[in-house]
């Protein structure tokens, strides 16, 4: 009876002991396991954040290769401006006299230079000259009527004078006075003409009546 109490407390050690060591061995594996598990998905993070980085890097190429096309739009930017900016001479006459006025006509086909006495006429696509057109003094001021036909110089002194392109003859004379200025209306049927008194005039250009006479006074402050 005795051996046989033994014999149970030796079965129930070996039990507990057996019991024991399963225990152990479950807990390593499941330890391992975690770890395992942690290491994957830290494994599958850096991935997914390098994929990312990837991703981003890759969308952000077309930002740096569009660059040069920036400078590329500026830089033709900067060559137009300097086009523009840099005028070409088309053709020169040199003149003895000081230029006293510039006039253009209507249809840009021909220009008239004024100086002392004397106006001169080219042709505005290479500088031919045309004309030479003889006054009794400076030519200050010069312009074209509408049509063409007529070229007016108000002189430095003796008036506004009314001459026929064609011919090279004076038409009229319409008035006088000092520094004489003058401008043709748009329908070419009337010129406005002042001198330096501030004395203003209206003349039908067909048979230079005048139609206006008015002094223009100067505000005082």
């Amino acid at each position: 009876m005795k051996n046989q109490k033994i014999t149970v407390v030796i079965m129930l050690i070996a039990v507990l002991l057996l019991f024991t060591a399963c225990n152990g061995k479950k807990n390593d594996y499941t330890q391992n396991t975690d770890e395992s598990t942690s290491t994957e998905v830290s494994t599958e993070e850096e991935t997914t954040v390098e994929e990312h980085t990837d991703e981003k890097t890759t969308d952000e190429e077309p930002l740096d290769a569009a660059e040069p096309k920036d400078d590329e739009s500026q830089e033709a930017t900067n060559e137009e401006q300097t086009e523009i900016e840099t005028p070409e001479l088309v053709w020169s006459v040199k003149h003895e006299n000081r230029l006293e006025s510039v006039a253009v006509s209507p249809s840009e086909q021909t220009v008239a230079v004024g100086e002392f006495m004397t106006a001169y006429t080219y042709r505005l696509a290479d500088g031919e000259l045309l004309d030479v057109f003889l006054f009794n003094h400076s030519a200050e001021d010069m312009g074209f009527s509408t049509d063409g036909t007529i070229l007016g110089a108000g002189l430095g002194v003796y008036g506004t004078v009314l001459t026929d392109v064609k011919s090279g003859k004076e038409i009229r004379q319409l008035h006088t006075g000092f520094n004489n200025r003058l401008d043709f209306s748009p329908n070419g049927e009337i010129i406005a003409t002042g001198n330096r008194k501030g004395v203003v005039w209206l003349w039908r250009i067909n048979d230079g009546e005048q139609l206006v006479n008015k002094v223009v006074t100067r505000k005082q402050n």
